[in-house]
């Protein structure tokens, strides 16, 4: 697996022998995230959406051919896993990250108004971030 961006824990975020976008651990790879629902990109969220998106963006040459349009949807599609997920941690984590997709440029603005209604409306989220 070409390593492309470290997720943390010695996993890495590349291009498996696939071809599709993956999740590895040292230099090999593991799983697609496509087929991994993209769990393996729920530690990102951890992080500010812009550090991260700035990182996808920067290496995004090596990752362009792994069968997701832009590092924007990828992370579309990472939040959007999270949010399906209703598990309260990774919900919360991913309405920071659309919290701060409504004010960047690139983003599904449809799909981002969309997904954060449903950690607002979610009783697995508390009233704060409901409120939030």
């Amino acid at each position: 697996m070409a390593a492309v961006l470290p997720r943390g824990n010695g996993a890495w975020i590349g291009i498996p022998a696939s071809g599709r976008i993956g999740v590895g651990v040292a230099g090999e790879g593991r799983a697609s995230l496509e087929g991994s629902g993209f769990v393996p990109m729920w530690p990102f969220m951890e992080r500010g959406l812009s550090e991260c998106l700035g990182e996808f963006r920067d290496r995004w040459d090596a990752l362009a051919d792994g069968g997701i349009a832009s590092p924007e949807r990828l992370l579309e599609l990472t939040v959007s896993s999270a949010v399906e997920s209703r598990r309260p941690y990774w919900m919360q984590a991913a309405a920071s990250w659309l919290v701060e997709m409504q004010a960047t440029s690139g983003f599904d603005q449809a799909l981002v108004h969309n997904l954060i209604r449903r950690p607002s409306a979610s009783p697995e989220m508390s009233q704060q971030w409901r409120q939030r």
